[in-house]
């Protein structure tokens, strides 16, 4: 996604939860995308479920795209019901 939008946008990357919630402090973005498997467990949606509502309690208006090989259905009812503003499973 990084190559495709590059060209037309301002990309800002972060690798975890916390250098994520670093640069929607700093950089006030309008859009986010995000993996529920961030580090340290990837195979996990915990990390990124908190990254989620860390995000969204800095910045209540933000637009977070859940995109996430955790595509299970649970996972994207979660993601909505904590705020997320749309869920696209990545197969």
């Amino acid at each position: 996604m990084k190559w495709a939008l590059a060209s037309n946008y301002e990309i800002l990357l972060a690798e975890d939860r916390t250098s994520a919630l670093r640069v929607v402090q700093q950089d006030k973005p309008n859009i986010v995308t995000l993996d529920l498997g961030l580090p340290p467990s990837p195979g996990d949606t915990r990390e990124g479920l908190l990254a989620l509502a860390d995000m969204l309690q800095c910045d209540p208006q933000l637009k977070v795209l859940v995109i996430t090989g955790q595509y299970e259905k649970e996972n994207a009812m979660e993601a909505i019901g904590q705020g997320a503003y749309d869920f696209f499973p990545s197969l």
